[in-house]
């Protein structure tokens, strides 16, 4: 790895904690490749294809979600700092 490759996750990081909809994004990603796969169940010749929709989906979901509670946690933490009045 480069010298750079810490700064350049510390800007990812920053980049989508500023961008919160990025969650949103891949969490609807998630769930119509999940949708899709889990038609594609329905029949023999695509159970393959459903399988692989299927996990990719959830797996977009997953990360959805847990960049999601990562921000809210955040954010519930900076709301929750006593403040000098």
């Amino acid at each position: 790895m480069s010298d750079q490759t810490p700064e350049m996750l510390r800007l990812v990081a920053l980049w989508v904690k500023d961008n919160q909809a990025i969650h949103t994004v891949i969490g609807l990603v998630g769930s119509t490749t999940f949708f899709v796969g889990s038609i594609l169940f329905i029949s023999d010749t695509t159970v393959l294809a459903g399988t692989i929709l299927f996990i990719i989906g959830s797996l977009f979901m997953l990360v959805g979600s847990v960049g999601d509670a990562i921000v809210k946690r955040e954010k519930w933490g900076k709301d929750s700092e006593p403040t000098d009045s």
